[in-house]
């Protein structure tokens, strides 16, 4: 008799937690995705499907440095924060802090050193034009205020954009 109780204990449980997962499994994000007869997704559309991000934070320096050099690269509609700025300024940076103490304190070759350099400058300077252009959009001035030096100085790196949406857009 003892032992039949302790089965039916056991089994209680068991059956309770397996009815919240089917239960559950209604509600899961796969499941209201679908409607009836739809098959679910393949593993490469599950994976690796663009989907639409929806972040409502702060990017990572890391994100900014990628978009700046690789998905903005010759974009200069839209605007861009002080951290898209700064993060190119960063990258820039430390390739060539990287590439210095590689040739001038490692190796000791200082001809590639020049011309690493250089390479280096002329992968960054497109972007870098761009995301100034963009940053100026950011204070709704037309990216012609570029060639204004005093401007350039003072507002880029420092000075929040404009609230809110502007003549160029919304800010990230």
């Amino acid at each position: 008799m003892d032992n039949e109780q302790h089965t039916s204990q056991i089994q209680q449980p068991t059956q309770d937690v397996l009815h919240r997962k089917i239960k559950l499994a209604s509600y899961s994000d796969s499941a209201q995705n679908r409607t009836k007869g739809q098959q679910r997704p393949t593993l490469w559309k599950r994976c690796f499907a663009r989907k639409k991000a929806q972040y409502s934070g702060e990017y990572s320096i890391f994100y900014y440095m990628y978009k700046s050099l690789f998905l903005c690269y010759f974009s200069i509609k839209g605007r861009a924060s002080r951290k898209e700025f700064w993060a190119l300024t960063l990258l820039t940076s430390l390739l060539n802090m990287l590439c210095f103490y590689y040739f001038y304190v490692q190796v000791e070759d200082y001809e590639n050193l020049l011309t690493y350099m250089s390479w280096i400058s002329r992968l960054t300077f497109i972007p870098g034009i761009t995301v100034i252009i963009r940053r100026v959009h950011d204070f709704g001035k037309s990216g012609w205020w570029l060639f204004v030096p005093t401007y350039k100085i003072i507002f880029f790196a420092f000075i929040k954009g404009d609230k809110g949406e502007n003549a160029f857009g919304a800010p990230e």
